[in-house]
């Protein structure tokens, strides 16, 4: 269930970072910033799912 309610956690804050970004002009000094959290966070978000996945999937 703690998998279950991280990944929620994490998808919650993806989609907080994706409605910031779509409010922003890609002009804006600080959309690169805010794009590179947001790919980081997915960046983390699959490879975390990817060794929980696989952790199950091995047991």
């Amino acid at each position: 269930m703690e998998i279950a309610e991280e990944m929620i956690e994490e998808h919650t804050l993806v989609n907080y970072q994706l409605s910031v970004l779509e409010k922003e002009s890609v002009e804006n000094e600080t959309w690169d910033a805010k794009f590179s959290l947001l790919k980081e966070e997915l960046d983390h978000q699959l490879e975390e799912a990817e060794e929980d996945f696989l952790s199950m999937a091995n047991k």
